[in-house]
């Protein structure tokens, strides 16, 4: 049983992950390229809020999984129960 907003759902934090993770890299190449101490300074600040959102997709992610595994795991043992009492 696939839950029918997982897939919508999936797409977008992977989405939002890839976001995150340009940001990192987009800013980590500006940081190099910069000799301001300020620009430096805030994208710094912007890279390690990105990383933690990462973090937070990530788990996301994966309570988002476990439901999804606990709701096929209810479709299953609903069609058993049914089953049995088919007999």
């Amino acid at each position: 049983m696939e839950v029918g907003y997982h897939n919508a759902i999936e797409e977008n934090v992977l989405l939002w992950l890839a976001t995150e993770e340009d940001i990192i890299e987009s800013y980590s190449k500006l940081i190099k390229n910069s000799d301001s101490r300020k620009i430096g300074t805030t994208l710094t600040k912007i890279i390690e809020d990105s990383k933690n959102h990462i973090r937070m997709l990530t788990s996301i992610r994966k309570s988002f999984d476990k439901i999804v595994k606990d709701e096929n795991r209810h479709a299953k043992m609903l069609e058993e129960l049914r089953d049995e009492f088919k007999k």
